[in-house]
């Protein structure tokens, strides 16, 4: 599946918690994006929720190693971006970024 992350509203590389939607200000960390793009889920099931295991019946989360990557402070956004093409690749997916 292919989905888009937009810039603006992409939390990442923060020293606090990620969310898939963080209620404060509706960030959406990248995973958030897939979610929303798989139109399973809603907003409102990702508001205030870690991660994609937190809104699905799945064992053991796809996006495990994703999150590290989305989250790390110490990487720049453009090697943060092209990590994550790569994993999510991996899966079947295609990321594009925008804005």
């Amino acid at each position: 599946m292919k989905f888009t992350v937009d810039r603006k509203t992409w939390l990442r590389g923060e020293k606090t918690n990620s969310y898939l939607l963080r209620p404060v200000d509706g960030k959406k960390c990248c995973v958030g994006f897939f979610a929303l793009a798989e139109k399973k889920f809603t907003k409102t099931h990702l508001k205030g929720k870690f991660d994609y295991g937190d809104i699905s019946k799945v064992d053991r989360d796809p996006f495990a190693g994703i999150y590290c990557i989305n989250d790390d402070p110490g990487i720049t956004d453009k090697k943060r971006e092209r990590l994550l093409k790569k994993k999510f690749a991996e899966l079947g997916h295609e990321v594009e970024f925008i804005n």
